[in-house]
């Protein structure tokens, strides 16, 4: 069984850096407030990214803190605060990839415009996979921008070919997320540029 610890034994253990200390209100918070960040996003994923960033900020300052009440707040007030950056920052990507769609392929769009318009809607995809977990994040650009396939990947990473499958399709889901809301032409030229959506 877990120790439990008392409220002064936490502010401080917090202040000569007791990891276990931290460990314990993990433990002890992240559930709840999982289920608090999940209520405002939407996104089961991100809503555990989003309380582990807010867990590491609060680890950074830890030693401010003189009560439990203080650090219930400052986890509930930094989750929702770092929620709604990400409701904004969602919505303007969304915003930016239908800017890049308002001119739809056409018989007299030339080559050089193709490339262009491509380049340009791989640079987005690109940014977006920069929110992906690190391993998710590295197979995807190995699969996409390097040209890597499964196997490949795999023997590189020194990890199995299901395990590359699997993080490929949690990449392609986050993907299909973001562009869910967005016109077919949007669709058309992910289906185009990645092969493997």
């Amino acid at each position: 069984m877990a120790k439990e610890y008392t409220e002064p034994e936490i502010i401080d253990g917090l202040k000569k850096n007791d990891r276990r200390v931290c460990q314990y209100l993990f433990d002890t918070y992240y559930t709840q407030i999982v289920y608090f960040t999940y209520r405002i996003v939407e996104d089961r994923e991100e809503a555990e990214d989003i309380v582990i960033r807010t867990f590491y900020s609060f680890w950074n300052i830890r030693d401010r803190f003189n009560s439990i009440l203080n650090i219930k707040a400052f986890l509930y007030i930094t989750a929702r605060n770092n929620s709604f950056n990400f409701l904004k920052y969602r919505q303007r990507q969304r915003e930016n990839i239908r800017d890049l769609t308002v001119q739809p392929f056409s018989e007299e769009t030339s080559e050089t415009e193709r490339r262009i318009i491509q380049s340009d809607f791989m640079k987005y995809v690109y940014q977006e996979l920069q929110n992906l977990p690190d391993k998710c994040r590295q197979i995807a650009v190995m699969t996409w921008f390097d040209g890597l396939n499964a196997s490949e990947i795999a023997e590189q990473l020194n990890i199995s070919v299901s395990t590359v499958t699997t993080q490929r399709a949690r990449a392609i889901k986050y993907l299909k997320e973001i562009l869910s809301d967005d016109n077919l032409m949007v669709l058309s030229i992910i289906l185009t540029t990645l092969e493997y959506l």
